[in-house]
């Protein structure tokens, strides 16, 4: 048909299979280290800011994961896409009536980790950084 244009993609379009795929993985992976079996039976409704904050602290935990655990450290990058998939369940929870504007600004309030290397020089991250570079040394 002429004249008729297609809609391009945008950023309010559906994402995709494959974003859905790993949305939902983060979520499981978050809810995980809350405790439950996967983000199907997390009432998110009723998560506050408090258990944002939690797991935000959570997943900056995961990037300094010893070296013997079996899973790799996260990455700062791996931590804020962990908090993005969160935060968007949370706006759909607020959007469904389930939580009130309030509680979902509140807990969707958590700020981003920071993306700095371990140990940068005046990072959050200084003293940190150092005590593991002294561990591997001694190794």
């Amino acid at each position: 048909m002429q004249g008729v244009q297609r809609p391009k993609p945008r950023l309010g379009s559906p994402p995709s299979a494959a974003s859905r795929r790993t949305m939902r993985l983060c979520l499981d992976q978050a809810v995980q280290l809350l405790g439950f079996a996967n983000g199907a039976v997390v009432p998110w409704g009723v998560l506050r800011f408090r258990h944002t904050a939690r797991l935000r602290t959570l997943f900056i935990e995961q990037r300094y994961a010893s070296a013997d655990r079996q899973a790799a450290a996260w990455s700062p990058s791996t931590t804020n896409k962990h908090l993005s998939a969160v935060r968007k369940v949370l706006e759909q929870a607020w959007m469904l009536g389930r939580t009130s504007a309030e509680n979902y600004h509140r807990a969707r309030a958590v700020k981003t980790s920071p993306i700095v290397d371990v140990g940068h020089e005046g990072g959050p991250q200084s003293a940190v950084g150092a005590e593991q570079r002294a561990d591997v040394q001694r190794r």
